[in-house]
């Protein structure tokens, strides 16, 4: 609900809505992100990014012309990277996580086996049969 709310205050017809929502509340946005970035979900993260899209599309493509303020362009662009930076750090942590889980595995069947609560003599079984 919140990420709704902090693009709802941009007023993209008045300037001057612009440039304080630039000024004031993305910086105070981005604090208040900084500080929870792991209490984001990814629905949060796809709805910042696509907030701060038209404006970052719009410097890009200079279709538009100069429709919006610098200011305005550079504070999207910024917020857009924090959500970048947000979901690479998380990426990163399931690869570390994943690396763990390999490294436990068990390094036989009877061991796995036995993990589970299953009799080891399965395992020979198993053999026996290939």
């Amino acid at each position: 609900m919140l990420v709704p709310r902090v693009f709802a205050l941009l007023r993209w017809d008045d300037p001057q809505s612009m440039d304080i929502w630039a000024r004031v509340v993305c910086p105070h946005f981005e604090g208040a992100f900084l500080t929870n970035a792991d209490r984001f979900l990814k629905h949060s993260l796809d709805a910042i990014k696509a907030g701060t899209a038209i404006f970052i599309f719009e410097r890009a493509s200079g279709l538009t012309g100069k429709q919006f303020p610098d200011i305005l362009v550079d504070a999207a662009t910024h917020l857009a990277a924090m959500v970048d930076v947000t979901e690479f750090e998380r990426f990163k942590r399931t690869l570390s996580q994943t690396a763990a889980i390999v490294k436990t595995e068990p390094q036989d069947l009877n061991t796995l086996l036995a993990s589970v609560g299953l009799d080891s003599s399965i395992a020979d079984a198993m053999r026996e049969f290939r």
